[in-house]
């Protein structure tokens, strides 16, 4: 078991469920020194019995809370529990950057038009949890983002011809600050990236490290992440520093609107 992620799942779960640490205890019966053991990662021994009253005190299974992408999947699944009173969508204007780490950075199809997509509600429509309160880091590093996230609506088909992907599952949206990953990702565009446990060199990848959120380029040998921007410095994690890849980034689009 990683009791990093067990550990992060349960802080996740608290901030979720809005629970203190008492109500967590309430809940489950289990000790409030046991759960700050659990929280704290101190804990190498957690039993099968105090953690199913855990889950079972959050609603999930106790494999839900070895799982790494815990709040990726639990955004997703809320999607389920939207209302079908949706607000009919606008016209937008789309730009996207296909990110494959096959093509050059400067290739003329890495943004391409993708005029006038109208949104309609269907059966065929996914809704892509937006953490729109967080912010993927390409500079130095942001905070990471929050639990709390909106849904935007895609046409499976259009996350295919736009993206490439060939799955709709474990798919969000969040916004990019910085200007490191330029000219491939522009500040201020919403990256979509894939929770697909993939770890491909030369990919670009949100990443969890130290706490932080960013937006990398993945180099194996020796480690790093690197930035597209040349004036950014590559980052070079080292073995007693935490890291976890998020999800690969499979696209980036911007909305251009004027409000008159």
């Amino acid at each position: 078991m990683d009791f990093d992620i067990l550990a992060q799942n349960i802080r996740f779960l608290l901030k979720k469920n809005k629970w203190s640490e008492d109500e967590l205890v309430k809940r489950s019966g289990v000790g409030k020194s046991t759960i700050q053991l659990y929280k704290s990662k101190k804990s190498k021994n957690p039993t099968v019995d105090k953690l199913t009253k855990i889950a079972n005190a959050f609603k999930v299974s106790s494999d839900d809370l070895k799982n790494k992408n815990l709040s990726i999947s639990m955004s997703i699944s809320q999607k389920e529990n939207i209302s079908q009173n949706v607000h009919k969508f606008p016209k937008m204007s789309i730009s996207k950057s296909n990110l494959s780490p096959s093509k050059p950075l400067n290739a003329p199809n890495l943004k391409k038009s993708h005029d006038s997509i109208l949104i309609n509600i269907k059966d065929d429509t996914v809704y892509v949890p937006f953490f729109k309160d967080g912010a993927v880091s390409a500079g130095f590093g942001s905070q990471d983002f929050g639990n709390d996230c909106d849904f935007l609506p895609f046409k499976k088909q259009d996350l295919r011809l736009m993206f490439g992907a060939h799955s709709t599952a474990h798919i969000g949206v969040i916004p990019c600050i910085g200007n490191s990953m330029q000219p491939t990702i522009e500040e201020g565009e919403l990256i979509v990236f894939q929770c697909d446990g993939s770890q491909n060199e030369g990919a670009i990848y949100v990443i969890r490290f130290e706490g932080e959120l960013f937006v990398k380029r993945l180099k194996k040998r020796p480690l790093q992440l690197v930035s597209d921007n040349k004036d950014y410095e590559p980052i070079e994690p080292q073995a007693d520093q935490e890291l976890e890849i998020i999800g690969r980034v499979i696209g980036s689009y911007s909305i251009n609107s004027k409000r008159f």
